[in-house]
């Protein structure tokens, strides 16, 4: 259940159950949903931390702000292109082109840390700049969206 009482969306939901199958089985059983359940109100609790306005929705200071704190230093610019590109999925429900709701504030949020443990494992020398082949990026890529 969503923070407004509506349903996860799909992506949100394949996100968490390959986040939480631990024995890569497509599925969760009771313990990797409890630890889930768990996230989830983490996530929530977080959510309502950073929604300075209360309006249900993040926009793209209040992202910048719950980035910042979580120790990324992201432009302004990118702030907005990330809440751009997940609200812009979404026709229906509270995203609006500025806002995001909760489902895509996770995604977002999973997907920034997902892309950087990525770059991550390139960048050994910690400088924050590596070097790769177009295959090696889209790999990393691909691995990130599926």
């Amino acid at each position: 259940m969503n923070a407004n009482y509506s349903s996860f969306t799909e992506g949100t939901c394949r996100l968490m159950i390959r986040m939480f199958d631990r024995d890569r089985t497509g599925t969760i059983n009771i313990n990797e949903f409890s630890a889930l359940w768990k996230y989830i109100g983490d996530w929530k609790a977080c959510f309502e931390r950073f929604d300075h306005d209360r309006s249900g929705t993040i926009n793209t200071r209040e992202l910048g702000d719950a980035l910042t704190s979580f120790g990324y230093r992201l432009s302004p610019h990118f702030n907005q292109t990330l809440v751009k590109s997940f609200a812009a999925r979404r026709s229906t429900g509270t995203s609006t082109e500025d806002a995001i709701n909760f489902d895509d504030f996770i995604e977002a949020c999973v997907t920034v840390k997902n892309l950087t443990d990525t770059f991550r494992r390139y960048d050994t020398q910690g400088t924050g700049v590596v070097t790769f082949g177009f295959e090696q990026y889209l790999d990393s890529v691909l691995q990130n969206l599926i």
